[in-house]
């Protein structure tokens, strides 16, 4: 399985993190395969770079009236004699990407995603219900969960303090990494954010409980 670096809240190209005020990318991508970046900001003025050796793939909005990048979700995998990646969906309104990676006979299905806060103008604006603001994503795991190992990356403005995802064993559900009402199992969470939990909080464990996921960090 590859590595994996998620890089999540304002890491702006068009406002010069990680490459003109940051760090570059040579000390995040070390030892790392896979690279997300959440909320890029791009726009047909300013595109995110190309990195020597790494697969692409980026999607933005253009935010009403001056077409400045809103949100913005660029994915970057290291290029490697076997593997091969693809780009399998793009959400119509580019709150996520699906990527299909392939390796050593390993199918993995990543989605990065940017969710905005709920009490963004975009989820009017696109017709879409701040309420259940993963309908779409849910959909989609439903699907993709059932051909293979899934991963879901990314920024979705959910607030989980230490809550974890519920999964039980049963006669049809016989996951490996299945949970007790016990609270000594080993997916037990210590988050940095103890403050409570918040409606997309709760919808996102509402997800990974349904699809077997559980919140490795955050």
């Amino acid at each position: 399985m590859p590595s994996f670096l998620a890089v999540q809240g304002k890491s702006s190209y068009c406002r010069g993190y990680p490459w003109r005020r940051g760090p570059g990318l040579g000390p995040i991508a070390e030892g790392k395969d896979i690279i997300c970046l959440i909320e890029t900001h791009e726009h047909e003025g300013c595109k995110t770079p190309l990195f020597e050796g790494y697969w692409k793939m980026a999607v933005w909005n253009e935010a009403a009236g001056n077409g400045k990048g809103y949100g913005g979700i660029m994915v970057l995998v290291k290029e490697k004699e076997g593997r091969v990646i693809q780009l399998e969906k793009t959400d119509s309104n580019k709150q996520f990407i699906w990527l299909k990676i392939v390796e050593n006979n390993t199918l993995l299905r990543i989605a990065a995603c940017y969710f905005a806060p709920q009490v963004s103008k975009i989820y009017k604006k696109c017709g879409l219900d701040h309420n259940d603001p993963y309908a779409t994503l849910k959909k989609d795991v439903a699907v993709f969960s059932q051909r293979g190992d899934v991963l879901l990356v990314g920024d979705f403005n959910a607030r989980t303090a230490n809550w974890q995802a519920s999964i039980f064993s049963s006669e049809v559900n016989d996951n490996p990494i299945w949970l007790t009402e016990e609270r000594n199992h080993p997916w037990d969470r210590i988050s940095e954010d103890a403050k409570g939990c918040n409606h997309f909080g709760e919808e996102l464990i509402t997800l990974c409980g349904t699809f077997d996921l559980i919140i490795c960090q955050g």
